[in-house]
């Protein structure tokens, strides 16, 4: 089964359970049903892989782009300090990729709360054209939540591929 129809078919299963504080998850490999040890030993088939799966949820027959948003979130090794300088899409399979690809279909009310702790973000050139309907926000996030920052904890590191309903002109 390709990781498209795998992707459809994992949503249809997980849909209903979808809430604010509660997204549907599913890393790759599990998805796929191989194993990918982390770091990853074929960052670019994961990429490849978690690309498709991607593209595949956009064509869900539940899915509802007013209430819930796909997610594609790829996670780099973490860093001690925070690291203003974003990886490319492009070179994303020359660094280290600290676990398998992860999709994620949040509420959309999810993301009206906000995070406390410390962040940098940046748009990055995306790395596929949407589908037709669909725009995708691409960007660079390096961050740590507050208890991170109270326990002196690593800067998370990962790249973002969200799915939004193309806005109508007029």
């Amino acid at each position: 089964m390709s990781a498209s129809t795998r992707a459809k078919s994992w949503f249809s299963e997980n849909v209903a359970a979808i809430r604010v504080g509660a997204p549907a998850t599913i890393h790759i490999d599990e998805l796929m049903g191989v194993s990918m040890k982390a770091p990853l030993e074929e960052p670019a088939r994961a990429i490849e892989l978690a690309l498709a799966a991607f593209r595949g949820l956009l064509q869900a027959p539940f899915l509802d782009f007013g209430r819930q948003m796909p997610v594609l979130v790829i996670a780099l090794q973490p860093e001690k300090e925070i690291q203003p300088t974003p990886v490319p899409w492009s070179s994303l399979a020359e660094h280290v990729i600290y676990e398998p690809p992860t999709l994620y279909v949040i509420d959309r009310r999810a993301s009206l709360l906000s995070e406390l702790g410390e962040e940098y973000r940046c748009s990055i050139k995306q790395p596929v054209s949407p589908p037709e309907g669909v725009e995708f926000n691409s960007y660079y996030r390096c961050y740590r939540d507050s208890r991170a920052r109270e326990h002196d904890w690593e800067f998370e590191r990962s790249l973002y591929l969200e799915a939004h309903k193309r806005k109508q002109n007029g």
